[in-house]
C-alpha cells in the first residue's frame, strides 16, 4: 500500500527529525540552551506534521484528530511551561500537562459511544481500581501491594 504524503507534511517531518536530532546532540554535549530551544519547537513542528498529514487523510475520526491536536498542545505545554514555573512546582506543572496529554490520547481512542457517554463526574469512576483488580491476578497482587496487603488475605 503506498503512501502519497504532500510536501509540506514530508518537509514537516523532515524538520522535525531534524530538530530532534540536534535536540538529542544539545543533551549529549551539554548546551542547555539549545536543548531546551530545541525541545520548545519539537511539538510545534510535530503539529504541523500531523495537520498537513492528517488533510489528506480519509476516514479519519474527527474526535481522534481533534484529541490528538489537544494532546500534542498539552505535550508542548509541557515541555515550556516548567521552565517558566518556579522551581517549587516545576515538576508538578509537566507532570500535569502530560497527564492531560496522556487523558486528551485516551478520549480520542475510546470507541464512539463510550467516549459520547462517559463523563469526568461518572460514578463508576472511583471503581475502576477495584474492577481492575479483579479482572486479573496480577492486577490484584499490585494492587495489594499498593495498599499494604498480603495477597492472600485481600478479598477475591
Amino acid at each position: 500500500m503506498a503512501s502519497h504524503w504532500s510536501l509540506p507534511a514530508t518537509r514537516a517531518l523532515t524538520a522535525y527529525l531534524m530538530l530532534a536530532v540536534a535536540n538529542l546532540v544539545a543533551i549529549a554535549v551539554g548546551a542547555s540552551l539549545l536543548s531546551n530551544w530545541t525541545q520548545w519547537l519539537l511539538m510545534p513542528i510535530l503539529t504541523i506534521a500531523f495537520v498537513a498529514l492528517a488533510r489528506g487523510a480519509t476516514g479519519l475520526d474527527p474526535r481522534l484528530r481533534t484529541a490528538t491536536l489537544a494532546a500534542l498542545g498539552f505535550s508542548w505545554l509541557g515541555d515550556l511551561l516548567p521552565h517558566l514555573a518556579p522551581d517549587s512546582v516545576a515538576f508538578l506543572v509537566m507532570v500535569g500537562c502530560f497527564l492531560l496529554a496522556q487523558v486528551a490520547y485516551i478520549v480520542g481512542f475510546l470507541p464512539t459511544g463510550v467516549a459520547a457517554s462517559w463523563s469526568p463526574r461518572d460514578p463508576s469512576l472511583p471503581c475502576m481500581p477495584w474492577c481492575s483488580s479483579r479482572s486479573s491476578p496480577p492486577a490484584r497482587a499490585a494492587l495489594d501491594r499498593c495498599w499494604g496487603r498480603s495477597s492472600s488475605t485481600a478479598s477475591p
